[in-house]
């Protein structure tokens, strides 16, 4: 396999020649994956890691008043040993920046730059959807985009709200989705309601910005009692809540995403979370008075704001 071998610059104030570096090698670069190997110095005794688009951690850091390399520690994955990691979800054609905060009698911050692959083509965007696993309140949707894709939307829609909004509405209500696709999205809707049909829609673009054809699967599912929740894979804290909500998580993973949605079903807000993320607190001031959920990848958890 090709490497390459980007330059780490050291960050900050200038530090002694003696000081523990920690070398960056990215050994592999797609459209939505970096892979980068890390060989620190025989006086460097750990070192923490993580990745952010152009100006992403810079933003983060401000808004929660510290520094870059504080929020390397606190967010990034630590190690003692040589390693290596792969990050996943990541935008075609971005450019990315990874921090790695080396520790040892004189701390070092260095940053390697990356740029992810462009995707999609000239063509139609066709996505393709698959519904299974389906029970009283979740089913398993999988979409997955052709060659042509650059980006795309996804989203679920009962049918009933489908009707009373129409298709045009529901179509624009896609296209404004909040989290936007680039592979296949295989992602299980928790907390559906039982014995009620549903819409699954995608649509996606090319690499011209060129919206293509809609897709839409339509499917019910099941009475209610024909199988069990899995185990939360998250918990939330204070519960009711007037101002700021916090979420822990039991296995972070990388990238993580959470959904905000009424208790009706309406999409609030998306989170993408940086990898390694182990606890999370979003603001539920503004929020009006009511039940809400919060959905991660293994878990729905209910809410009261007030």
């Amino acid at each position: 396999m090709k490497k390459f071998l980007l330059i780490a610059v050291c960050l900050g104030m200038l530090t002694p020649a003696t000081a523990q570096t920690v070398t960056t090698t990215v050994d592999n670069v797609t459209e939505t994956t970096i892979t980068a190997s890390f060989v620190k110095s025989a006086d460097c005794t750990s070192f923490s890691y993580i990745i952010g688009a152009e100006g992403e951690i810079e933003s983060w850091a401000t808004m929660m008043q510290t520094t870059i390399a504080s929020l390397v520690d606190m967010w990034g994955i630590s190690s003692t040993t040589d390693t290596s990691h792969t990050w996943t979800e990541q935008v075609p054609g971005t450019h990315y920046y990874i921090y790695v905060n080396a520790h040892g009698q004189a701390d070092a911050l260095y940053q390697t730059s990356v740029y992810t692959l462009s995707s999609g083509g000239t063509g139609t965007s066709i996505i393709t959807i698959e519904v299974s696993e389906i029970t009283h309140n979740q089913a398993r949707v999988v979409c997955t985009p052709n060659s042509e894709t650059a980006l795309f939307k996804d989203m679920l829609i009962t049918v009933d709200y489908y009707n009373e909004i129409g298709a045009d509405s529901a179509l624009a209500l896609l296209k404004e989705d909040l989290y936007t696709q680039y592979e296949t999205d295989d992602w299980t809707w928790l907390d559906l309601l039982p014995e009620t049909g549903y819409y699954a829609l995608a649509i996606g673009q090319n690499a011209g910005g060129v919206w293509g054809e809609l897709a839409m699967e339509q499917f019910a599912t099941a009475a209610d009692g024909f199988a069990e929740q899995p185990v939360p894979d998250a918990a939330i804290y204070p519960n009711p809540v007037s101002n700021n909500l916090s979420i822990s998580f039991a296995n972070p993973t990388d990238n993580a995403r959470m959904q905000l949605f009424s208790i009706d079903g309406q999409l609030i807000s998306e989170y993408r979370l940086p990898s390694g993320t182990a606890h999370f607190s979003i603001d539920a001031s503004d929020l009006a008075d009511g039940v809400y959920l919060l959905k991660s990848a293994n878990s729905v958890l209910r809410f009261v704001k007030q």
